[in-house]
C-alpha cells in the first residue's frame, strides 16, 4: 500500500480490539502508518486537513477518521473474502463498489448529495459518480490487495456550477488508497479481470448508481455471468464489518449522543405550546448544527396530539395545542 504498511503480527488482535469478527482469529494483522502523500494546496471535494485545520487532523479522511482506520476496514473486508474465496475455489478477487449519483430536484438544483454509506464505509470519499475497486495483487495472498479509485475528472466549468472536485490527485492524497484514475477510465481498467479465474464481488439489485452501472458494469456482468457464474454479493461482508465498532467509532458515537442531547435539552426549552412542530424541527436541527454535527441522520418526527401515533409522521406543519404534550 502507498500510504499504510501491511504488518502481520502475533498480538496485533488484543491492539486492535476485533473482538467477535470472524476472521480475525485466522489472520491476525494491524495496520501502521508510513509517509503521508502531499496532499493538494487547494480545496478538494470534501473537507481536508488542509482547507479545513479546524474539522480535521493530518492524516484524516474524514473527521476522526484516518487512513489507517479506512485502510484496516478493507484488509478486514478481503480477509473475509479470502475465507469464503478458498470455498469457492477462487484466487483472484475484485470488489466493486459505487458511490451514489447527484438526485436533483429539479432542472439542475441538486438535493444535498448523500455517499453510499458501503462505499463510505471503505474509503471515506464524498463525492458522486466515483468507483471504488479493491483486487488481488500478482503474487500475494489476501487480504494484500490494491485499492483504487476512479472519480470525476476536474472541469473548471463544472466546478464553477458544482464546486470543487477532488480529481485523481486530490484522492489519493487525502483518502490513502494506492492509485486513482478518472471515472471514464475504469471500463479499461477493469478488463483485467474478466476472466474465469477471477470472482467479482458486487451488487446490482438494486444498482446504486444506475448509469455507472448501466454503461460499465452491466455489459461486464452480462459477459462474466454467461460463461463463468464468479459473481458474489459483497455487501453483505460490508454489513457484517459494520456491526463491530472500533474504539475511534465507539468516541465519535459518544461525540454524536453528546450532541443529540444538548440539542434536545436546548429545544426541550423553546417547545412550550403553542408552538409549530416545524419550528420546534427547525430549532432541533439548528442545534444540532450550531454543537458540530454535519447533518441529522433521519427527519425528525415532531407532533403533538394523536398525529405523534403515527411512526412515520415527518410533515411537522401543524399547531401543538396547549395541554398537547410534543413528541
Amino acid at each position: 500500500m502507498s500510504a499504510q504498511t501491511l504488518i502481520i503480527t502475533n498480538s496485533a488482535l488484543q491492539n486492535l480490539r476485533i473482538q467477535g469478527c470472524r476472521i480475525c482469529f485466522q489472520r491476525k494483522f494491524s495496520i501502521i502508518a508510513s509517509g503521508q502523500k502531499n496532499m493538494p494546496p487547494r480545496y478538494l471535494g470534501q473537507p481536508s486537513p488542509f482547507t479545513h485545520p479546524h474539522l480535521l487532523k493530518t492524516g484524516e479522511v474524514t473527521p476522526g477518521l484516518s487512513q489507517v482506520e479506512f485502510a484496516l476496514r478493507r484488509h478486514k473486508l478481503l480477509s473475509l473474502i479470502h475465507q469464503e474465496g478458498e470455498t469457492l475455489g477462487a484466487s483472484d478477487h475484485a470488489v466493486i463498489l459505487l458511490s451514489h449519483p447527484t438526485h436533483y430536484m429539479t432542472n439542475d438544483i441538486p438535493f444535498p448529495f448523500h455517499q453510499n454509506t458501503n462505499f463510505l464505509y471503505l474509503c471515506g470519499f464524498q463525492e458522486p459518480d466515483s468507483i471504488l475497486l479493491l483486487h488481488s495483487v500478482a503474487g500475494e495472498s489476501l487480504p494484500s490487495h490494491k485499492a483504487v479509485l476512479f472519480v470525476p475528472r476536474r472541469n473548471q466549468n463544472r466546478e464553477l456550477w458544482d464546486g470543487p472536485r477532488s480529481g485523481v490527485d486530490g484522492a489519493v492524497a487525502l483518502t490513502g488508497v494506492d492509485e486513482a484514475y478518472t471515472t471514464e477510465e475504469f471500463g479499461q481498467y477493469v478488463q483485467r479481470f474478466k476472466g474465469a479465474g477471477c470472482t467479482w464481488w458486487y451488487d446490482n439489485e438494486p444498482p446504486v448508481h444506475p448509469r455507472l452501472h448501466s454503461e460499465y458494469m452491466q455489459p461486464l456482468l452480462d459477459a462474466k455471468t454467461q460463461r463463468y457464474k464468479t459473481v458474489q454479493s459483497v455487501r453483505r461482508h460490508v454489513q457484517y464489518l459494520r456491526l463491530f465498532k472500533s474504539e475511534t467509532e465507539i468516541a465519535l458515537m459518544k461525540t454524536a449522543a453528546k450532541i443529540t442531547s444538548e440539542a434536545f435539552i436546548g429545544t426541550m426549552l423553546s417547545s412550550k405550546a403553542p408552538v409549530d412542530e416545524s419550528y420546534i424541527y427547525a430549532k432541533f436541527d439548528f442545534e444540532c448544527r450550531a454543537h458540530g454535527a454535519d447533518f441529522l441522520a433521519y427527519p425528525p418526527v415532531v407532533a403533538g396530539g394523536n398525529r405523534s401515533n403515527t411512526l412515520h409522521y415527518v410533515k411537522n406543519n401543524q399547531m401543538i395545542k396547549i395541554h398537547r404534550a410534543p413528541v
